[in-house]
Formats: C-alpha cells, sequence, structure tokens
C-alpha cells in the first residue's frame, strides 16, 4: 500500500491533527513486512490519541488501530506484534475474534485481550479509505468479557458495550460483565 493513501485517508478523516510516522526495529517484523509503520493521530481538538497501523493491508487487505488516551511506544510495539502475527495466522484477525497478546495493552492496564471489532467511534467514513482497505479498532476487554463472548458472540458483547455506555478511553474501564 502506498504510504501517500494511508496519509491522505487519515488527513481526510482527521483535517486538524497532528501526524507522526514511527517504526518498529525490533523483532522480524521489517523483514516480513519491509513498508511496515505505524502513525500516531493526535487530533488537535480532543484528548486522544491513535496509534494506526501501515504495511498490513499490502497482504491482508485491513489495517488495525488503537485509540488511548496517552502516548505510548508500547502501542507502536503492539501494532508491530500484531501485525507479525496477522501474516501467519489471517483467519484470527477476523472481526469478532480475540487475540491475546500476553500482556496489558498499555502500561498500567489489566487488560491483556484485543477484540477485532468495527472501528464505531469513526463509523463507515473512516472504516473504508476508497482503496479497498478496511480499518479495524483493537478494542481491549477483559477476560470475563471474554468468556461473555465465546459463549453468546460478539454481538452480544458490543450490546452490552453500547447499554453500559463503556468509556473505552480509561485504561482501567470496569467490565460490563457483573460476577
Amino acid at each position: 500500500m502506498d504510504l501517500n493513501k494511508t496519509l491522505t485517508h487519515l488527513k481526510t478523516y482527521w483535517q486538524e491533527a497532528d501526524i507522526s510516522e514511527h517504526s518498529w526495529f525490533v523483532g522480524r517484523i521489517l523483514n516480513e513486512m519491509p513498508n511496515f509503520k505505524v502513525y500516531c493521530v493526535k487530533p488537535k481538538s480532543k484528548n486522544i490519541y491513535l496509534y494506526v497501523s501501515h504495511g498490513i493491508s499490502d497482504s491482508f487487505n485491513s489495517e488495525f488501530f488503537f485509540i488511548s488516551p496517552q502516548k505510548s511506544e508500547k502501542l507502536i510495539e503492539n501494532l508491530a506484534m500484531l501485525a507479525s502475527f496477522s501474516l501467519k495466522y489471517p483467519k484470527e484477525f477476523q472481526i469478532g475474534n480475540v487475540i491475546d497478546i500476553g500482556q496489558p495493552w498499555i502500561k498500567n492496564s489489566s487488560m491483556e485481550l484485543i477484540l477485532i471489532s468495527l472501528p464505531y467511534p469513526y463509523g463507515q467514513s473512516f472504516e473504508y479509505d476508497g482503496n479497498g482497505v478496511r480499518y479495524l479498532w483493537l478494542l481491549p476487554i477483559h477476560q470475563n468479557e471474554y468468556d461473555f463472548l465465546l459463549k453468546n458472540g460478539a454481538d452480544a458483547l458490543e450490546n452490552l458495550f453500547d447499554i453500559n455506555e463503556i468509556n473505552y478511553l480509561d485504561i482501567n474501564r470496569k467490565s460490563v460483565i457483573n460476577e
């Protein structure tokens, strides 16, 4: 995928944002995906950061993003790790699936599971870039939310997120599952 197309998509959606480009040099990602980058999008009017992958779509037709309340190099590392895994296990990276990253998604969070979801906070205008690439949200979830998903499906869990109006920017948000 052409870097200019990714940047154009991000700049079209976030016209008032600072966008920085990052690489990850640890591990095998640059051997597997020489064009891999992560863009950090900081909308000027909001206190959020989006970390958006670039390069996965060369073989997968999707890119992934995290939404965070803070800057974090950990999210660049996580996107590089998930990009590498998506090459080996593409069927695991479908909407509604959950990936266990084996560590907190961001420092001081207890959530280690990532739900691959539609980009609900931004809608279809962000989901597709007009070049056949789909942007999917990597939403951190709790273990008991994952257990609920296994029994009831991703749609049922996402419905609970809507009903409970989760604050996805809270890195230690409470689970929507009452135990």
